[in-house]
């Protein structure tokens, strides 16, 4: 049937390439990856989606503020950057 019909491609990003407890590049730092540009894949199921929405938070929350350098925050925190300030 063809890739017109197909659910899930596989390729992306080696997984040996990721850091995978903070999903950061391993050969270029403060670059981060999750999801579908991973190498990662699984049956169908919502696997991929379970992995694209894990992967992704875990990402993020290792990512640093750009403006701060902090740790990217837990529920109910702000950050000292106006940038992230809530209005």
């Amino acid at each position: 049937r063809g890739f017109a019909k197909a659910e899930v491609t596989a390729g992306g990003v080696a997984l040996d390439e990721v850091n995978s407890s903070t999903m950061e590049s391993k050969l270029g730092p403060g670059l981060y990856f999750a999801g579908e540009i991973l190498d990662l894949d699984g049956p169908i199921g919502g696997y991929n989606f379970q992995a694209a929405w894990s992967t992704g938070f875990l990402a993020a929350s290792k990512t640093p503020c750009s403006s701060c350098r902090r740790l990217a925050l837990k529920a109910g925190e702000s950050c000292r950057s106006r940038m992230w300030r809530s209005a």
